[in-house]
C-alpha cells in the first residue's frame, strides 16, 4: 500500500488536530463524573466540567435535552466523583437567565479557549446546576 504524501499529511494533521482537542479540553479544566442512582432501574453517568463559586459547586448541561438534566428531576440525590473522591450532593437545576449570568462566565474563565470553541460547535441554552453538599 503506497501512501501519497496528500494522504499522509492529512493523516498527521488529523491525528494532530484530535490529540490537540483532547489535550485543549482536559488541561484548560478539570471534569469530574456525576453519578444519578436507578433512574428507571438504570444509574446514570456524565462526565461534565465543574466550576467552584466560593460558596458552591456548578454543573451546567450545554442545554436542556441532555439526558442527565431529565434524570435529576426525577432524582435530585447524586455523587460527583472529583479528585478521586465521591461526595454526595442535592442538585437544584436553575434554567434562569440570573443563573446563566452568575454561572457562564465561570466556566469561561476557568475553560477559556475550549469553552469558547464549544459554542461555536453547538448552540447553546446552558442550565446551570446547583449542588449542595450532603
Amino acid at each position: 500500500m503506497h501512501l501519497s504524501r496528500g494522504k499522509f499529511a492529512f493523516i498527521l494533521i488529523a491525528v494532530a488536530v484530535f490529540y490537540g482537542w483532547q489535550n485543549l479540553s482536559r488541561a484548560a479544566h478539570e471534569t469530574v463524573v456525576l453519578h444519578i442512582p436507578a433512574v428507571n432501574n438504570q444509574d446514570t453517568y456524565a462526565t461534565l466540567w465543574v466550576v467552584d463559586d466560593g460558596r458552591h459547586l456548578w454543573l451546567r448541561g450545554e442545554n436542556p435535552r441532555r439526558h442527565w438534566l431529565e434524570y435529576l428531576h426525577d432524582n435530585p440525590m447524586v455523587e460527583l466523583r472529583r479528585h478521586g473522591r465521591t461526595v454526595s450532593y442535592r442538585a437544584y437545576p436553575y434554567d434562569t437567565a440570573q443563573a446563566r449570568a452568575h454561572v457562564d462566565p465561570m466556566f469561561r474563565v476557568k475553560s477559556g479557549l475550549a469553552d469558547e470553541l464549544r459554542a461555536l460547535m453547538t448552540p447553546r441554552d446552558t442550565v446551570p446546576v446547583r449542588l449542595e453538599r450532603l
